[in-house]
């Protein structure tokens, strides 16, 4: 995943996250699954993860096979939540 795509997936994760946690907290009418709002919230992490060490603002020094082996990992989040992200482009066509 190139870096601005990274991007414009966080950015569209923390959409649909913020329109969930407003449908759950505040009008008591959720429209994911909690493994669903658990699997994107667990992909933004680690796609923010990868950003911030793109942007060079990591907290931890890290060496290149670490930063390949958060990429397998981010890549593997991103393909573990491919069922979540059909349902929510269900859910957004409503």
């Amino acid at each position: 995943m190139e870096l601005e795509q990274a991007r414009s997936r966080v950015e569209e994760l923390r959409a649909v996250i913020e329109k969930n946690n407003r449908l759950y907290y505040d009008q008591d009418a959720p429209e994911l699954e909690d493994y669903e709002y658990d699997a994107l919230t667990r992909e933004l992490k680690a796609l923010e993860a990868l950003e911030k060490v793109a942007d060079g603002k990591a907290t931890k020094i890290i060496i290149p096979s670490e930063i390949q082996g958060l990429a397998g990992l981010a890549e593997g989040i991103i393909q573990a939540v491919k069922p979540v992200e059909q349902t929510v482009e269900k859910q957004e066509k409503k």
